[in-house]
């Protein structure tokens, strides 16, 4: 098992290793009588426990038939799905972008299993969803932006960016913080322009029809305040959008219409 402790102690701050060690053990070992499956298909089971006065989440990730027959190599070697997503919430911790910061990563019947803090939020797509005002959604929509430039400048993108893997907790709802970011398995070195604006244009397409061109000018215009690089890129980011919904200069203007 490896262990993150400052991510530990912020759930157990007044125990020692031994009893962090001891409570996460615990929480890995809980059985279905006393976990909540909020999501399972056939690669992957996300399930909640609540005990001892904390709340987590427990993920459990099973290997492709390709991967299976590795033998455990994958996360011996910490290149497994699992692995990747712990690296992505560090890289993107160490950027300054909020993120679901997990807690341990172990194997199990050739499974990673990630233990991390439950959030009290919704997802972008089903917030967007009952959020009617328009100044709370524009606030929100800045906040994005300058997540999504504080992500360009450090140099990475997310191939998997979209809005079921944003979590809208009190803090952002209200616009006072960005989302938290959740599944950072997709986060890479930034290397082409075209992968930036497919990541914009994957936010964009997974965040419903709802969104206005107010709202996307105000996140791309956040984005470019934290990263100027970003500027030259508007042309490529419109173009990537039409190309997969049809919706025909959503950057045209700021007037929301």
């Amino acid at each position: 098992m490896h262990l993150d402790l400052n991510a530990a102690r912020r759930l157990w701050p007044k125990a020692t290793l031994e009893q962090i060690q001891q409570h996460v053990t615990d929480l890995l070992n809980a059985d279905d009588a006393h976990s909540t499956v909020l999501k399972q298909d056939t690669r992957s089971r996300v399930a909640f426990i609540q005990a001892n006065g904390v709340s987590v989440v427990v993920k459990t990730l099973r290997p492709s038939r390709r991967r299976m027959l590795l033998g455990g190599l994958d996360h011996a070697l910490r290149f497994s799905q699992g692995w990747r997503e712990w690296r992505g919430a560090r890289q993107l911790a160490d950027a300054g972008v909020r993120c679901v910061e997990p807690i341990a990563i172990t194997r199990r019947h050739g499974a990673d299993l990630i233990l991390m803090p439950a959030i009290d939020g919704k997802t972008l797509i089903d917030h967007l969803a009952d959020e009617r005002d328009p100044e709370r959604r524009l606030a929100l929509a800045g906040q994005i932006g300058q997540q999504l430039g504080r992500i360009t400048a450090a140099g990475l993108i997310n191939r998997d960016h979209k809005s079921r893997n944003l979590l809208i907790d009190e803090a952002a709802a209200d616009g006072k913080a960005p989302p938290l970011v959740i599944d950072p398995a997709g986060l890479r070195q930034r290397r082409r322009p075209r992968q930036v604006a497919k990541m914009f244009a994957l936010l964009l397409e997974t965040a419903g029809q709802t969104v206005t061109r107010r709202e996307a000018m105000r996140c791309l215009h956040e984005a470019q305040w934290i990263d100027p690089t970003l500027i030259g890129l508007r042309p490529l980011i419109d173009a990537a959008y039409r190309a997969k919904l049809g919706r025909a200069h959503v950057f045209k203007d700021a007037s929301g219409r």
